[in-house]
């Protein structure tokens, strides 16, 4: 089954798991209409990064990965390969 992007990229965004930021699917029940809808950033239960810098004052954000992120996800996708 393959995974669901809003799930993973609201996971990123907020550095929490669904069960508390609340997006764990594509599609979500419009409370006006009660269709279902791609699901809107409204219904993130958390702050994303740019919502907690925002709130800090800040126009811009800027997110730093570590030099040894993409060597680690090169042995993991190397492996997967491999096996």
């Amino acid at each position: 089954e393959p995974m669901l992007s809003p799930l993973l990229w609201t996971t990123m965004a907020t550095g929490r798991r669904p069960e508390d930021h609340g997006v764990c699917d594509f599609l979500a029940i419009d409370p006006a209409s009660g269709r279902r809808v791609p699901i809107p950033s409204s219904f993130r239960e958390v702050p994303a990064l740019w919502n907690i810098a925002s709130d800090a004052g800040l126009d811009s954000l800027s997110v730093l990965l570590r030099e040894g992120a993409e060597k680690a996800m090169n042995r993991l996708h190397t492996k997967a390969i491999s096996e």
